[in-house]
């Protein structure tokens, strides 16, 4: 009797049972969007259907009898909806995949809830009608180029100037106007567009991410610290318009190469025999020797020959007046506020101040040696050896 039962229910159990048999991969349409299985009861959001206006995707579809869980906005899922203006995204969604939103050219708003947790390669790369985007507090993974809002580095477009805003309580990234660094801020991942002229890097980057600054045609100048270790391959591809480099080490930084890319990945795109690159007195020959920074024009950190030697006032090609008094330097600034830095020769950091317009300050006494002042404001930046004797 037992035997019979146990068959009754099995036979009334089997069309359910058989109904719910999907595999992780199998795909179903609903409501015009198109889902990938890829768990038990789970499925994201794939490619497939071509998706215009504005899309909301469920926190919960049903599909033959069987409730699944929406958790993920798979690979390329929106991509090339050219008239996809807008997705609401439930807080079931806990991943966005690589290029899932590329080439949505008209899509002007994204909101991720805070349930998400990692971004993919080149998500929103070529979303040009993007101006903003917020990552969520529980977001631990960035991939390359993910919040590039252009072509890519290959191509000839200029990337968008895009407002990025990390959530103060994220425990791996950080922004600060418009760069999101890790949350140690020891390594610089990615610089928005917005970030024109010159851009100082923070003295406590050790690493700049790969495609950092990437396409960003608008930078004129850039200041790299004693601090960088390495520099990421495509860092600085296609800045076209950057034409002074500053870097603070006596040891060149590794630029991280790219087997399939042959020559300076780092710099690629860009005309370095115009580009000038400043390096601190005494390691023109280290960088002469190095690949990928060789064919730079390399000249010591100054911007003229003249040695200020004892109590003077000159006034040299820097936004500054400096004067040496009781091996202090006094320091007046005429023009737009800038930041002062002052460095020895080993690209050790002695002394930081903002100077506003008209404004002067006095630096702390110093010990005899030669000493590099770099000033950077909105109009460049500027460098000049100080000897104090």
């Amino acid at each position: 009797m037992k035997r019979f039962y146990l068959l009754l229910i099995v036979f009334i159990c089997l069309p359910g049972l058989l109904m719910s048999q999907t595999s992780v991969g199998d795909e179903f349409t609903v409501d015009g969007i198109r889902y990938e299985v890829s768990g038990i009861n789970k499925v994201q959001v794939t490619s497939g259907e071509d998706y215009i206006g504005e899309v909301t995707v469920p926190p919960e579809v049903a599909y033959q009898g069987v409730d699944y869980s929406v958790t993920g906005i798979g690979d390329g899922a929106f991509s090339d909806s050219d008239t996809l203006v807008r997705v609401n995204i439930p807080t079931s969604i806990v991943s966005i995949g690589k290029q899932a939103f590329k080439s949505c050219i008209a899509l002007v708003e994204i909101d991720l809830p805070s349930s998400v947790t990692s971004i993919g390669d080149r998500a929103f790369n070529d979303c040009i009608s993007l101006k903003s985007i917020y990552i969520p507090e529980f977001v631990s993974s960035i991939g390359v180029g993910a919040l590039e809002i252009c072509s890519d580095v290959f191509a000839s477009s200029v990337r968008a100037a895009l407002t990025i805003d990390v959530d103060t309580n994220n425990i791996a990234f950080m922004s600060e106007d418009n760069v999101v660094y890790n949350k140690q801020k020891t390594k610089l991942v990615f610089c928005s567009a917005l970030n024109a002229g010159s851009f100082e890097i923070p003295e406590t980057i050790t690493e700049i991410g790969q495609e950092a600054f990437g396409l960003c045609m608008n930078l004129k100048s850039i200041d790299i610290p004693a601090s960088v270790k390495s520099v990421g391959s495509f860092a600085f591809a296609a800045c076209r318009g950057l034409n002074e480099i500053y870097v603070h080490s006596f040891t060149p930084p590794l630029l991280v190469a790219v087997e399939e890319f042959p020559g300076n990945s780092t710099f690629a795109f860009i005309n370095i025999s115009q580009c000038t690159l400043h390096v601190p007195a005494g390691s023109k020959s280290a960088y002469q020797a190095e690949e990928g920074w060789k064919d730079f024009n390399i000249v010591d950190m100054k911007t003229d020959s003249k040695l200020l030697t004892g109590v003077s006032d000159e006034r040299s090609i820097m936004p500054l007046y400096i004067k040496l008094f009781n091996k202090s330097l006094q320091i007046s600034n005429n023009e737009t506020p800038v930041t002062l830095a002052l460095f020895d020769l080993s690209g050790r950091l002695i002394y930081k101040s903002s100077i506003s317009a008209y404004e002067s300050i006095t630096t702390p006494e110093l010990l005899t040696g030669i000493y590099i002042v770099k000033a950077s404001s909105s109009n460049g930046i500027y460098a000049r050896k100080i000897v104090i004797q």
